[in-house]
């Protein structure tokens, strides 16, 4: 038994009442809003966080090789993208942190390369 006390479903009221919640007051009127917001709210035992992995604007042949081994390492819970990206993670993180919300990502990895910064790993 993972936790000291027995654990108690929670009843349709409450489930209800924390999705009014997240929502600031309003309940979702459909089938699939209810579904998705029920997927978002915090679980007693939570799914393991998946990586995000991007390549940026220039990145050397050493930062690919890291990339790719971190791919190699968490497999199942990552997704690669070798594609050359315009992210700048300290400039502006609304579009990165979309691109992880969008593909349900905890984590993420940036590589790039510049004459300032040879071989960045973000």
């Amino acid at each position: 038994e993972p936790f000291p006390f027995p654990y108690m479903a929670p009843t349709p009221a409450a489930n209800d009442a924390a999705i009014a919640k997240a929502l600031g007051g309003r309940k979702p009127k459909t089938r699939k809003g209810r579904k998705l917001l029920q997927e978002r709210e915090p679980k007693i035992a939570e799914d393991p966080k998946t990586l995000l992995i991007l390549k940026g604007t220039r990145a050397s042949n050493v930062v690919m090789m890291l990339l790719r081994d971190l791919h190699r390492l968490r497999t199942p819970l990552c997704t690669l993208y070798t594609r050359e990206h315009e992210f700048h993670p300290f400039e502006d993180a609304g579009k990165l942190e979309a691109l992880c919300n969008k593909f349900d990502h905890g984590m993420f990895a940036f590589g790039s390369s510049s004459k300032k910064r040879p071989s960045r790993l973000i």
